[in-house]
């Protein structure tokens, strides 16, 4: 991997932040935590009258966290993946410092990340559709945008005070009583390609929880994206996304649609390099025994147009699973994706996924 200007000053500034934030904190001892996460997938694949059968290693992190002090801590996340040919890569994914306040007025557990960071609405969508082990979300999969970038990024709760029989029984990832927020300004380039542009991008979500006593599950978000796409052309790259959500114990559903202009790579122009206008949506509905351990099925559809002015673009994504999820995070997942676009033969895939979780805990647990 080229490591640009951008790159290269980015990591000095968080190495420099951390020798101020463990200087101040020197009077206690750091803690380093360890986490990790794999998918590990056995896939048959029919398309274009071929069958095919492959055991996959689709993802594989490596969590680690340096609290340097109550409000300070460092991420490093090496995203090990393996491409068609068989040959692993591990770029790192998230290398970051978050500065961290519990309380700051009527925000709780304000944050501001600097380094290599999580883009805005990754985390959210995976906190509702828990089944990243699939494959990735919506606008995740067609490449809207990278799961990190490169920039700052600031967020939050709104408000606190959920009811608690909410708390236990969903254990939402993001319970501001309001909502949550994350806005920030990256470099665009994600974190797997060197940046070919130089231009700065606008990424920003809101969730609000217009009920939270009456229906405190229910959730309104949105997602905006201004920029350029990652080439040097710089065509337009622009999302709008707005996502109606609700949670609860034995229910999870989700209804989203957006409008874009081009995406993060910036491939998707027409002859004269004008960014293709797409549109599309996706809803989501997931039956379980509960938040944690138990069993789960889920039904998703996807449906976009990445050129809605004229034909050859559509695409039609559906998914049908049925999970076991066990203590702490790990899975079990079988699921069938039937893909039917436009311009290309239909595709059918059936996947058994092991998802293993470990979740971050101090080096000296092991």
């Amino acid at each position: 991997m080229k490591w640009t200007a951008s790159r290269v000053a980015c990591i000095l500034a968080v190495f420099g932040l951390l020798a101020c934030a463990a200087e101040v904190a020197a009077e206690d001892p750091p803690v380093l935590r360890l986490g990790s996460l794999w998918f590990l997938s056995e896939q048959r694949l029919e398309q274009d009258q071929s069958t095919t059968t492959e055991l996959v290693v689709k993802r594989g992190h490596l969590d680690l966290y340096l609290d340097l002090a109550s409000w300070a801590t460092v991420r490093v996340t090496p995203d090990v993946t393996v491409d068609a040919h068989g040959d692993a890569h591990a770029p790192v994914k998230y290398a970051y410092l978050r500065l961290s306040q519990s309380k700051l007025g009527w925000l709780r557990a304000a944050h501001i990340d600097l380094g290599r960071v999580p883009t805005p609405w990754y985390g959210f969508a995976e906190s509702v559709n828990r089944y990243r082990m699939q494959d990735g979300t919506f606008m995740d999969r067609l490449g809207f945008f990278s799961s990190a970038d490169e920039g700052v990024a600031v967020g939050g709760l709104l408000g606190q005070g959920l009811p608690d029989r909410f708390l236990e029984g969903v254990r939402p990832a993001f319970p501001g009583r309001w909502g949550s927020f994350v806005v920030g300004v990256y470099t665009g380039s994600g974190f797997k390609e060197p940046d070919r542009n130089h231009g700065l991008v606008f990424q920003g979500r809101l969730s609000l929880r217009p009920l939270p006593d009456a229906a405190p599950g229910l959730q309104l978000s949105a997602l905006a994206i201004r920029g350029a796409g990652n080439t040097a052309a710089s065509p337009d790259w622009t999302v709008d996304a707005l996502l109606v959500s609700w949670q609860s114990r034995y229910l999870v559903t989700t209804l989203q649609g957006e409008e874009n202009c081009g995406v993060q790579s910036g491939a998707w122009v027409d002859a004269g390099g004008r960014a293709l206008p797409g549109r599309g949506w996706s809803a989501f509905t997931e039956l379980r025994q509960g938040p944690g351990r138990g069993w789960a099925s889920f039904v998703r559809y996807d449906r976009f147009d990445r050129d809605h002015r004229r034909p050859g673009g559509r695409l039609e994504r559906t998914i049908v699973g049925v999970a076991r999820h066990l203590a702490g995070g790990s899975a079990v997942l079988l699921d069938w994706e039937h893909v039917d676009p436009e311009a290309a033969p239909s595709s059918n895939r059936l996947q058994l996924t092991l998802q293993l979780r470990l979740s971050p805990r101090p080096m000296a647990d092991f």
